[in-house]
């Protein structure tokens, strides 16, 4: 009788299921050994020693390699896995916060460097919110622009290499958006506290900076 099972990946989730063909046992020249599943009511560790005790009360002669639970092969099947994705995670983690310090500062010496264009502003009659609400919406849109241009490329790039990436899914733009808005807050920061401090200096003082 020969009957059709679903695809599986047999070693982990990163493998590609590949073609398998299920025999008994006994038929299979190249078995070496045997593994068996229990499924139990309960703590699986508590019940490692009973099943020892079980399979040597039938056949004192059958060796027993190893014992143990399905959670603990699981956790060491992944565990390669998962330390990968913690030392990315804190890769990507370093890349924001230097992406975030990058913004501050660009930003910052930016508006430093209008304070005479400022002056000359205030001299003909314009106001300090209207002098901030100037700076802060130029340069945030420069910072609008480069983040939609980033999140276009991560959406582009995640596509290409997402075969060699376990789990992606759309569901990670989450992590792109929160990106893009610790960004865009560190540049509204950035652009803010220069602005405010140079509409606050004197017309007259502003335009003798060099």
């Amino acid at each position: 009788m020969i009957g059709l099972v679903e695809d599986v990946r047999l070693q982990t989730r990163a493998y590609h299921p590949e073609p398998y063909v299920y025999v008994p046992y006994w038929q299979n020249p190249l078995a070496v050994d045997a593994r068996l599943c229990v499924r139990v009511h309960g703590d699986p560790a508590a019940m490692l020693s009973s099943l020892v005790r079980e399979v040597h009360r039938v056949d004192p002669d059958v060796p027993i390699a190893e014992i143990i639970t399905l959670p603990l092969q699981l956790n060491g099947a992944f565990q390669p896995l998962r330390l990968s994705a913690t030392f990315v995670s804190y890769v990507a983690g370093l890349a924001v916060l230097l992406s975030a310090m990058g913004v501050y500062g660009t930003l910052a010496f930016a508006v430093s460097r209008r304070t005479k264009e400022i002056g000359i502003r205030m001299a003909l009659g314009a106001k300090a919110r209207e002098i901030r609400a100037m700076i802060v919406w130029e340069e945030i849109s420069l910072i609008l622009v480069a983040i939609l241009a980033g999140l276009l490329l991560a959406t582009v790039g995640q596509r290409l290499v997402r075969h060699l990436l376990l789990g992606a899914a759309p569901g990670d733009m989450f992590f792109y958006a929160a990106a893009a808005l610790l960004v865009l807050l560190t540049g509204l920061f950035a652009c803010w506290i220069p602005a405010r401090r140079a509409a606050r200096v004197e017309p007259m003082v502003a335009l003798r900076e060099d």
